[in-house]
């Protein structure tokens, strides 16, 4: 798989995505598991593939080319963040310690 194959991929799950936010019911929103079982298989499809990188462009944080956008550019709220703390369970890291 290409470069091309992967940004259309990740175009599908945004658009899907959306689509759950507004139609719950017939569109019903994947999982964590179920971008991270996809990024695997993207990752074995291509040594090159970025996995940080691309789930960061299915949460709609990043570009396709991994730069980060800015909130007017996004025309959204981002989708959700895609990070592998998810998947694995890690705490995210707090500089407060979570306080605010």
């Amino acid at each position: 798989m290409t470069k091309q194959h992967f940004i259309a991929l990740a175009d599908r799950i945004r658009d899907w995505q959306a689509n759950a936010e507004s139609e719950p019911y017939v569109f019903p929103a994947l999982l964590p598991d179920h971008i991270a079982m996809l990024a695997s298989f993207c990752q074995d499809q291509n040594p090159r593939f970025n996995r940080q990188r691309w789930l960061d462009y299915v949460a709609g944080t990043h570009g396709p080319n991994g730069g980060k956008l800015k909130v007017q550019d996004m025309g959204h709220a981002p989708i959700g963040s895609w990070d592998e703390r998810q998947v694995t369970g890690e705490r995210p890291y707090r500089p407060n310690g979570g306080k605010r």
